[in-house]
């Protein structure tokens, strides 16, 4: 269920050095109600979201690691 989104203003990216952190501004919806309702509860303690990527290349370093 969609919380957030950039174009909208409501989700923000930051780049870190673990990757890429998020915040998510939520509306007064139901959606938002249940999720808030789940990780007070404990049953829920992440998260996960979606993108797409307009242009993409590989590298493999040494030690077998890859990067995007």
């Amino acid at each position: 269920m969609l919380l957030g989104r950039t174009s909208a203003g409501t989700m923000v990216l930051e780049k870190t050095n673990r990757g890429i952190d998020y915040t998510i501004t939520p509306g007064n919806t139901t959606v938002h109600q249940n999720v808030q309702e789940h990780i007070e509860r404990g049953d829920l303690t992440g998260s996960s979201f979606a993108f797409t990527v307009d242009s993409d290349t590989w590298e493999r370093l040494e030690d077998g690691t890859e990067i995007r």
